[in-house]
């Protein structure tokens, strides 16, 4: 399909199998994280859970020990987290992918940032900012 022929305008990409996608998404993803790395700056992605990514993250974890990819500037963002939950429990997302992908290869990613992560950081820094007078919460 051609974005022409394409009622939304979006970009889109059609591929014969969920692997040759993976891996085409991997190689986007990888060629960031090395710009970003190249630049001495932080990558920031964020991750979803579930079933669909899996074959990705298995390309990323490939990528790591077979070229070198690094994860060491990287800040992943975790999409999904239940609250209140515990990072341990069966239905954690954090679990989810430090069993799927941060324990299984690339383990010096800079910090991954859950749900509750982010309320907290998006209170310190709106209140920062209205301490310094960029905006009024």
């Amino acid at each position: 399909m051609k974005m022409a022929d394409s009622y939304e305008k979006i970009p889109l990409e059609i591929f014969p199998d969920a692997q040759t996608g993976s891996s085409f998404v991997a190689r986007k993803v990888a060629t960031l994280i090395r710009e970003k790395e190249s630049r001495k700056e932080r990558c920031v992605l964020g991750l979803s859970t579930g079933k669909s990514p899996l074959k990705l993250y298995a390309e990323l974890i490939r990528m790591h020990k077979e070229e070198g990819l690094s994860f060491k500037h990287v800040l992943a963002f975790n999409l999904d987290e239940y609250y209140p939950i515990r990072r341990s429990a069966p239905q954690s997302y954090y679990r989810f992918m430090k069993e799927n992908l941060f324990a299984c290869g690339p383990n010096k990613i800079l910090r991954t940032v859950n749900a509750l992560d982010c309320a907290v950081l998006i209170l310190i820094f709106g209140i920062s900012f209205q301490l310094v007078g960029c905006f009024r919460l």
